[in-house]
């Protein structure tokens, strides 16, 4: 039979999660411009991450790889996997403020598809 998490363990995923739509919520409430918008949410974001999710998920400007990116995963070839931070890995806190950062980047239109 599968056990309920602790109280308290259930307590500061609800904490955490609020403070992530919270977050949101001051993204998408500012009257700020699109970049300073987009600002917020990589800071709101970046600061959510653990360090080793901080370092799949940000890169240098001038990184080598920086234009190596696929939509799809290539298998084929050696070494191209695809690099960064899937939703599916992060915490619930932090999904919430990822899709701000792409909303923040996005038209409404274009995030939705």
């Amino acid at each position: 039979m599968m056990s309920l998490p602790s109280k308290p363990a259930s307590v500061a995923r609800t904490h955490r999660l609020i403070q992530g739509l919270m977050a949101v919520c001051a993204v998408n409430a500012g009257a700020r411009t699109p970049p300073e918008d987009m600002k917020q949410a990589a800071d709101l974001f970046v600061q959510a991450l653990s360090e080793d999710q901080l370092n799949r998920a940000v890169f240098a400007f001038d990184a080598d790889f920086r234009n190596e990116w696929y939509f799809v995963p290539n298998r084929s070839l050696p070494g191209k996997n695809r690099r960064g931070l899937p939703l599916k890995e992060m915490a619930s806190h932090q999904r919430p403020l990822a899709h701000a950062l792409l909303s923040s980047a996005l038209s409404r239109k274009g995030y939705l598809q």
